[in-house]
């Protein structure tokens, strides 16, 4: 039950972020500071719910790896960021796999994976 409680938070949190700060009126009134800022909000507050409930109901090595693949995306996506904010612009596809790593990051699908990881190892399969 923990878990689906944890899964809907993240559920509800990803829609409200592509709903709300992905608007095209939205994202394009505000400056890319600002962008890169609230997108690592989002990632925060994902991560943050995810451990909150894996630190609750999981083994030690979900929650390892749970902090493993979020401190390794979000290391990269704050170096690109930071290129991006005080040096220029980065490219497109830069920008897209950037938005891509984040946009998973944020998505529902890490939460579920590692979840289906431990429901696999404990089933012995």
């Amino acid at each position: 039950m923990l878990f689906f409680s944890g899964l809907l938070a993240i559920i509800i949190i990803y829609s409200l972020y592509n709903l709300v700060f992905l608007n095209r009126a939205f994202y394009y009134s505000v400056p890319r500071a600002v962008r890169h800022v609230v997108k690592l909000g989002a990632i925060v507050i994902v991560y943050a719910t995810g451990l909150l409930i894996f630190r609750r109901c999981a083994p030690r090595w979900v929650l390892s790896v749970w902090h493993l693949v979020y401190a390794a995306a979000t290391l990269l996506l704050l170096s690109i960021g930071v290129y991006d904010g005080l040096l220029q612009a980065v490219s497109y596809p830069v920008r897209g796999f950037a938005d891509t790593v984040e946009e998973c990051l944020v998505s529902p699908a890490p939460y579920v994976v590692l979840w289906l990881m431990r429901k696999s190892r404990d089933s012995g399969g």
